[in-house]
This record gives C-alpha cells, structure tokens and sequence, in this order.
C-alpha cells in the first residue's frame, strides 16, 4: 500500500511510482499534488484505489483516463478542479466513486453513467449540479449518498439504496420540487421525505419495507402529486393521506390491502385519482361524488360493479377521464349520464351486455375504448347522429360483424378493428369507412373482408395496419 508521499517544505514529493512493483492502493489526501503530480501517478498501471481528497492543486483531472484499473475514486473537496471531467467517463472498471464537495456539473455526472459497474456513489454539495438523471442509467448501482445540491430542482432515483444520511440531508435542499423513488428496499422511513418542504410532487414505488404511517406528509404544505404504487396501503393509512389538502393527484395503483375509500371526500382539491388495481376497495365508492373538481378517474381492474358502484360513479359531474376497464359492470348505461366525459375505456369487462348504444350520446367524447368488449350489430344500429367521437377501438369484440353504422359517425379519426388470427369477424360493412371524411389512420390487423376498399383508402391517405 502506499500512503502520502514524503513532504519538504509544505511540498510532496511523489516516488517514481511507475517504477514500484505493482501499487494498488495510493492515498494523498490533503497532500499537494499537483496536475504534474496527477500526471505521473497515471502511469502506473496497477493502480486499484486513488484518494485526491482535498488535493487544493489539482485543477484538471484529464490524466486520470490513463489510468486502466481503477476500482475506487476518491476526488471530494477537491474544489479547484475545473477541467477533465469526461475522464470519468473513460474509468469503465470504477465500482466506488466520491465527488462530493466538488465542482462537478451535470456533464460530469452523465459521463459516470458510462461506468457500468459502479456500485457506490457519493454526491454531496455540488453547487453546480442541477440534473442527476443519468445515473439512472447505471444499472450495477447499489448505493447512492445524495443531498445538499443547492440548484437541483427534479431528482429521480430508480434502483438504488439510499442511506439514512442521504435521505434526511435532502431535506435540507431548499429548491428539490419533484422526487420519484423506485425500488428502494432500505427506504423505511417516509418521515425523512416530510422535511424537503419545497417538494410540490413525491412517487414512491415498490417500497414494501416503509414502516412510518404516511400522514408525516402532510407536512409538506406545498404538494400536490402523490404517488404511491405497489405500495401496501390499507385503510389506516389510507385516512393518513386524505389528510393532505393540498393534493390534486392521487396514484394508489395496486394497493392490496385498501378496502374502503370513504375519506376520499376530504381531498376536495383533488382533480386525477388512480386507484387501478386496487381489488379489495367494496366500500366508499359513494365519497366519488363528493369530489367537485375530479377530472381524471381511473379504476381498471378495479371491483367496480354497476349497481352501487356505478351508480356513485356516474354522480361524478366534472369527470372528463374514466377508466373503467377489466371491472365487473354488467350495464354501461349509467356512465351515459356523465355528460363532462372526453375519453372512456370500458374494454375487457367480460359481464358488460348492456348499455353500449347509449356511450355514443355522450355530447363531449373524443375517444370511446370497447376492446375485448361484447358490443353487438344491434348496438351499433342503434347509433344516431350527431357524435363528437373521434378515435374508437372495437378490437377483439366477438359479437360484432357489420360495421356499416359506423359511417354515421363522421367525425372519426382513428378505427381499431385488430382481431385475433384467424378469427373471422366484420364481414360486412367495410364500405362505411369511405364515408368517414376524417379518418386518417385504421388498425386491420388479421380482419379479413376489406381487400374492396383498400385501394380507396390508399387514395383518400388513409395509413393502414
């Protein structure tokens, strides 16, 4: 091992390290090594572990990219260091890396995503580091110390441990508005989050080890977003969030341990729910309507049914978004009564018989999705003008054969008609779409029938697949 080199007057003087038998391990902190100094110790060729911490005569760090072994990095308070960052870049075999204290910027910190092995990454107190989403990028990274970077405003984190430190140190960042964390397993605390008091958007996901009840958040007086998926929120906790005013957005996508919706009505400036995947909810679907400024709804594969549940649902008079795909209704005929609706997905509901012709009233809708539905020819001729729709998918509907009706509705834009292989379906009515003067764009897939009309379509620039 070799340790700092011997010292004359203030100044050290580096062995010819290139003509040791094989160092591994060269540590010069608070030494006075200088770019000359750098450059030799870049020949040696069996270097494993450099520390240049607090080296104040190191401004260009270009030499270390001759180094062809360096496993360990060490380049904190090394404040004077201007130039030669892409050298980073070039050290593939780095598994640790500390900057921190530095003046790295967000170039040097996307040339470390080429490090593909880098395991450990310190990142304190980098004044000029605003973006760090590059190191998302770094598959092989385990753990990520981060915190006080006084110009990052969005901070996403995918993959990777964060210590206890980290954690709380962001709450000392004063400009952080957005963090995503995914996939964390030692984040356990949400409470650490709760000091970042700028943060306005917070997504957390598959985290099942967080122990502290999420009501810490309500601190944050300033956010809006909340994301918590594949997160194992139950009712207690779910009351905790709905303590939070301020939101606007609310993701619980897959909590399986939600039963009862109830408080939901406590977040009246909330505008985007997403409750998808959340099978267990049986109770509270009547706190829905109790939300006045709800735009976006989205409870696929959600145990909506149409009796109790639907009938709240379609109390929700400012909805303009719904998904209501892969549920339990028997009868679409309540949505119809949701005049604000813009875009609907109401596919692969395998009880779903009834009240499809009525969807096509709604005075607003753009786009009408009935994939995998059971919508039949009777449906279709039930259709009268005038409709505003103008993208609908009726792939894989296996009561459907004849889509002649459907030139009625002159505003279409986009058709998806894609079937399974082999699966003869729509054997009449493919003329209808030379009635549409706005359709640009149909899926065919594996629909048989049509060959009449593709050289028309062709001609009217329709793109077919």
């Amino acid at each position: 091992m070799w340790s700092r080199g011997k010292e004359t007057r203030g100044i050290y003087y580096l062995p010819p390290l290139f003509h040791q038998p094989r160092p591994r391990v060269l540590n010069l902190e608070d030494g006075d090594v200088s770019d000359s100094g750098l450059e030799r110790i870049s020949k040696t060729k069996s270097l494993q572990s450099l520390n240049l911490s607090k080296c104040c005569r190191i401004t260009d760090i270009s030499a270390l990219s001759s180094l062809p072994t360096p496993e360990e990095l060490n380049i904190s308070r090394s404040v004077i260091i201007k130039g030669g960052w892409e050298a980073l870049g070039k050290l593939t075999r780095l598994r640790v890396t500390i900057i921190s204290l530095s003046d790295v910027a967000n170039e040097g910190i996307r040339l470390l995503s080429g490090c593909k092995y880098l395991r450990n990454l310190e990142l304190y107190c980098c004044k000029d580091v605003s973006n760090i989403e590059a190191i998302n990028n770094i598959n092989s990274l385990e753990e990520l110390k981060v915190g006080m970077l006084p110009r990052i405003r969005i901070l996403a984190l995918r993959h990777v441990e964060l210590s206890f430190f980290s954690l709380s140190s962001l709450g000392e960042n004063k400009s952080l508005v957005k963090l995503t964390i995914e996939r964390s397993k030692e984040l356990c605390d949400i409470k650490l989050i709760s000091n970042i008091a700028t943060l306005k958007e917070l997504k957390v996901a598959y985290s099942d080890r967080l122990l502290n009840d999420v009501g810490d958040l309500r601190k944050l007086s300033w956010l809006n977003v909340l994301r918590l998926r594949y997160f194992k929120v139950g009712n207690s906790c779910f009351e905790s969030v709905c303590t939070m005013r301020s939101l606007k957005s609310l993701n619980l996508a897959s909590s399986w341990k939600l039963t009862d919706i109830s408080h939901i009505s406590n977040l009246t400036a909330l505008e985007e729910l997403n409750l998808s995947g959340c099978c267990p909810i049986t109770s509270g679907w009547e706190a829905l309507s109790e939300l006045p400024r709800l735009r976006v709804l989205n409870l696929e594969s959600a145990s909506v049914t149409t009796r109790y549940d639907g009938y709240y649902i379609s109390r929700c008079k400012s909805l303009v978004t719904l998904n209501l795909e892969s549920c339990y209704m028997t009868d679409a005929s309540y949505i119809a009564n949701i005049k604000t609706l813009e875009e609907l997905h109401i596919g692969r509901c395998k009880e779903l018989r009834w009240g499809f012709s009525p969807l096509f009233t709604l005075p607003r809708l753009r786009i009408l999705n009935l994939i995998c539905s059971f919508i039949t020819d009777e449906d279709l001729r039930e259709i009268q003008p005038p409709h505003t729709i103008e993208e609908l998918n009726l792939s894989y509907c296996e009561e459907l054969n004849d889509i002649t009706p459907l030139g009625r509705i002159k505003s279409i834009n986009n058709l998806h008609f894609s079937q399974i292989h082999d699966v003869r379906r729509f054997r009449e009515g493919f003329r209808s779409l030379l009635e549409l003067p706005c359709l640009s764009w149909v899926d065919l897939n594996n629909v048989c029938g049509w060959s009449d009309v593709y050289v028309e379509l062709r001609k009217k620039r329709v793109h077919i697949r």
